[in-house]
């Protein structure tokens, strides 16, 4: 199986649930590691990162063979941390630049958004669908030479039942398994 890299960019996991359920569905696969970036760079800190950890994490990257940023929509984006550690992380000369040391790796997102599905079209609140929302996030993959697979999503998280968080969490565990293979 195909080593998982996580990049959890969650700025409330204490308060989550839909997070926090497909995380410990995640844990329980023996090809996934998990950087936690609130819990690993101070909280909701945003300025400049540990350089020793960026390299950690760099090193953690380049042993994967897929890297997916999970998160809540925040604002209709990722959460500010998630948005600094990639500035830090996917350097010039690193990640794009005269170097593509992830060049080749799969890449994706997983995304929670609270808000029910019907929010997320032209007529809804958002006026978007909320997979244009994260188009940056397949464009610098393309930028960094690295290959986009369809996205996870969950929509509606903040009106789930626990029985649904649940089941949720499960379809989250069962691809993963799928795209590790």
């Amino acid at each position: 199986m195909k080593k998982i890299l996580i990049i959890l960019g969650h700025n409330n996991m204490e308060r989550s649930k839909v997070n926090k359920a497909m995380i410990e569905q995640a844990k329980t696969l023996d090809n996934v590691t998990i950087i936690d970036l609130y819990q690993r760079y101070g909280g909701s800190k945003v300025g400049d990162m540990d350089k020793k950890k960026i390299e950690e994490d760099r090193e953690k990257m380049v042993a994967s063979d897929i890297i997916i940023n999970q998160f809540p929509f925040h604002w209709y984006t990722s959460p500010p941390m998630t948005d600094n550690w990639r500035e830090y992380a996917l350097g010039w000369n690193w990640a794009f630049g005269s170097q593509f040391a992830l060049e080749n790796k799969i890449t994706t997102v997983a995304y929670t958004a609270g808000e029910i599905a019907k929010d997320y079209t032209k007529k809804g609140r958002s006026i978007y669908d909320s997979d244009e929302f994260i188009k940056r996030f397949e464009a610098a993959a393309k930028y960094c030479k690295m290959k986009w697979i369809k996205n996870y999503k969950v929509v509606g998280a903040s009106h789930m039942e626990q029985d649904v968080i649940e089941k949720e969490a499960v379809r989250y565990k069962d691809w993963l398994e799928k795209i590790s293979k």
